[in-house]
Formats: C-alpha cells, structure tokens, sequence
C-alpha cells in the first residue's frame, strides 16, 4: 500500500486529519511545460496555486541576487532573510506573504511537502517589517539527490485583519510539513495570489554538517487502531504520524 492509499485509508476509517494537513498532495510530473505563464510553464500551477498571479513581486537578497521566475540561486545566498520584498500594493490595505517549498522530499515524490518556509500576515502595505509573522523565514535545505527545488513566494490580498493566535496559525507555528497555501487561502477568504515569483535550488555542500530539509525516512512498520478490532497495518508511515500529532497536540 503506497502511502497516499495509508492517507485516504486512514480518512475512510474516521480518523479526523486537522485543518493544517490537506489529505494528499500530488505533483504533475513530468511537467509538461506549457503554459502563458512561468508558473504553469514550471507546474506550479497546479502543483501549488490555481491560478498564475498576475504580477510580480520584487526580492533582492544581501548578496545582490534577485529571484527571476525559477532562476537557480545558491543555498548560501537565500539562507538569509530578502533584503527587499516589494510589490505593487495599495498602502491602506492589509496582505498575507508566503514561502513556500510544494517539493519535499522530491517533486517526483512530494510526501511531506509543500514546506512552509516563510508565512506573514497583516502586512500594511509593502512593509513586511510591521507584518504578524505566523512562520519565521527559512531558507532551502533540500536533501543530497532529490534534485532542483521549486521556492514560490506569493502575495494576497486580506478583505480584512487575520489574527496571529486562530488555530490554524497556532498549529502551523510547530508544524512546517504539508502545508497548502491554497487552503490557507481558501480558510481565510484570500482568493487568488495577486503576486508572485519563485526560484529554484538544489543541495550543495553549504549544507555538509546540517540536517536536510526532510531526509528520506527509513521503512518502519506503525499500527493506527481504528475502533477497536480494526487496525491499520502499514510501512513508511512515520512521517504520517509525526505531521499527525504535531497539528492535533
């Protein structure tokens, strides 16, 4: 049994997954690469959004390097916070910014991903700085052999404030793995992203001595009781059960 099958078993059995984890999260791949857009050229949509935002968003990082639409940039330069972060927006109104990575461990096998790297809430205008931030920013930790990694950020609009301290937020503060922003989105009435841009990296040896962003999990048998008599017998389920207790503790 494949571990999307142990996911959906485990909801047609009743065990209720919180707010925080969607169900499944599958990448298209091969990408095709087509598309009007760069995010449907490179699959991000649908892979992550439904919908290409229309513009983009200006990052700058201390080292001078820019993001340009899937441009590889080095683990050393992005393992910093953006030394600028702009896009067009109107001054009295509120948006939410996201970084996030939908290709953990791999985008050929997305099972804990997408990763929340970087999640502010409450932005006046263009000024992160005075934003709630729900996820400190983190930059890219992909693991040795999992090849080039997709790091979108995007940019929506709020119809109103969101509080930093709602559950979701609360949750997501301890808990990083198989975040949807579109279910964010969804949850907070944010509609589609109005900016965007990503880049792609893949490991180096900048990251000789640090742990990867997920290694790949060793096979391990777990058991999830059921109601009783039934149980659920299954192999790789370690990373299941730590995205599980994490959003429901």
């Amino acid at each position: 049994m494949t571990f999307i099958r142990i996911f959906r078993s485990l909801a047609v059995f009743g065990v209720l997954l919180p707010n925080c984890v969607d169900p499944v999260h599958v990448n298209l791949v091969p990408c095709p690469g087509r598309g009007n857009s760069p995010f449907e050229i490179n699959c991000i949509v649908p892979d992550l959004i439904d919908s290409s935002p229309a513009a983009p968003i200006t990052i700058v990082y201390p080292d001078g390097s820019s993001v340009e639409y899937g441009k590889e940039l080095t683990l050393q330069t992005v393992s910093v916070p953006p030394r600028a972060v702009s896009w067009n927006a109107d001054p009295n109104s509120l948006y939410t910014l996201s970084k996030t990575d939908p290709d953990a461990p791999s985008q050929q096998n997305p099972t804990v991903g997408p990763i929340n790297h970087w999640l502010v809430v409450n932005i006046p205008g263009t000024d992160v700085s005075r934003g709630d931030v729900i996820r400190e920013y983190a930059g890219a930790e992909p693991g040795e052999g999992t090849g080039l990694h997709r790091y979108v950020f995007l940019v929506f609009e709020q119809q109103s404030a969101i509080s930093p301290s709602t559950p979701t937020n609360t949750a997501l503060r301890s808990n990083i793995t198989a975040f949807e922003i579109r279910s964010y989105a969804s949850e907070y009435g944010l509609g589609y992203p109005i900016a965007g841009n990503f880049y792609t990296a893949q490991y180096s040896d900048f990251l000789a001595g640090t742990q990867a962003e997920r290694p790949t999990p060793a096979t391990v048998t777990a058991v999830v009781v059921v109601s009783g008599a039934q149980t659920i017998a299954a192999s790789s389920l370690a990373i299941l059960v730590a995205v599980f207790l994490q959003c429901c503790l």
